[in-house]
């Protein structure tokens, strides 16, 4: 794959993985979005989460195959909280379809009203939190590593060279 062509692939993936934290940021908040919305893009969420799934689908199946081979810890770990995050997430997405008080009613299906579901729902919202936060924290290098090269203007300043120019410059 090109340099140009990789670039451009990396730069989707961050704006898509942005929009779909931001996304998901929005529906952790019901308050903000008020339940019929909150319960409209929990629906259109599994479309996008199902993309980004796609997107990613290579790097998933080579790490299941390295797996089995001899794997990093750190790619381990992140094979794994990917992994439970994945299960959590469709647990919220069920869960969610299933105590529905707006889009699915609309559409004509019943859902429970069973206390169960909600705290289920709510419980496993607050693990995709903190999973998502792993899941963010174990890819941070590489998320460095795009927007620097992305927005090169954003790179690090060595503040140690920044001085000693500045002070040269006063001398000279």
């Amino acid at each position: 794959m090109s340099s140009s062509k990789s670039s451009t692939r990396s730069k989707f993936f961050l704006l898509f993985d942005i929009g779909l934290t931001l996304a998901l940021l929005a529906l952790l908040s019901v308050a903000l979005t008020g339940l019929a919305l909150h319960e409209w893009l929990g629906i259109a969420f599994i479309a996008v989460l199902v993309l980004h799934l796609l997107l990613h689908w290579q790097w998933i199946a080579g790490a299941a195959l390295r797996w089995l081979r001899s794997l990093s810890w750190q790619m381990r770990l992140t094979f794994l909280v990917d992994s439970v995050l994945f299960v959590t997430m469709t647990l919220v997405i069920f869960s969610g379809l299933v105590i529905s008080e707006v889009a699915l009613p609309l559409m004509g299906l019943t859902t429970s009203r069973n206390f169960a579901w909600r705290a289920i729902h709510s419980a496993s919202s607050n693990g995709v939190l903190l999973l998502i936060s792993l899941h963010i924290a174990l890819n941070w290098r590489w998320i460095v590593a795009v927007t620097q090269r992305l927005l090169p203007r954003f790179q690090p300043v060595n503040t140690t060279s920044a001085i000693l120019d500045s002070t040269t410059q006063v001398e000279a």
